[in-house]
């Protein structure tokens, strides 16, 4: 589906899906340090596991691949959050159909899924979430909307499951076990 939706966007706009990322995204929210893969350069390795030797190479694909390829940092990602909470990006009631759990049930119990993002409850709040992970990288980023709180995970090792990391971040920031 992804996949899809940036062959859209590529068709919609005119431009190349990293070109529209940056001018629509990226530029606007100052996200200097973000970008779409193919464009970049001096990136972290990612690595398969805490025993790999070797980086895992990054792949170019012969079309744009709107499910991720992205890089970015937790500071850049943060801006991307709080763009969230304004109507810079989009209208608010767009913003609050992404954060509709239009299918009831996903892979994480007690999730739902919107436009992109896991939805549901953790430790009793509305928290949205998603995670990702490719060639050498996880990632999580998980809002406490009602709290004002983000948690972004970034971690350059594929096998490294995102959630327990968050579990337990968590349970030290609303200091619950």
């Amino acid at each position: 589906g992804y996949l899809l939706l940036a062959h859209i966007i590529e068709q919609v706009s005119g431009q190349s899906y990293a070109s529209f990322l940056e001018q629509a995204i990226f530029t606007p929210l100052k996200m200097h340090n973000t970008g779409y893969e193919d464009s970049s350069s001096g990136l972290a390795a990612g690595y398969t596991d805490r025993d790999a030797l070797s980086a895992e190479p990054l792949v170019s694909l012969p079309v744009s691949d709107g499910a991720g390829r992205l890089f970015s940092s937790t500071e850049d990602l943060f801006l991307w959050d709080q763009a969230l909470y304004t109507d810079q990006l989009l209208p608010r009631t767009e913003l609050d159909r992404m954060f509709e759990p239009f299918v009831r049930e996903s892979n994480y119990p007690g999730f739902g899924y919107g436009y992109g993002w896991f939805v549901g409850k953790d430790r009793g709040r509305p928290v949205v979430a998603h995670a990702g992970d490719a060639a050498g990288f996880t990632s999580l980023m998980i809002r406490y909307p009602e709290d004002g709180l983000t948690g972004i995970v970034l971690i350059n090792q594929q096998d490294i499951e995102p959630i327990p990391v968050w579990a337990a971040i968590s349970s030290e920031l609303f200091g619950e076990e």
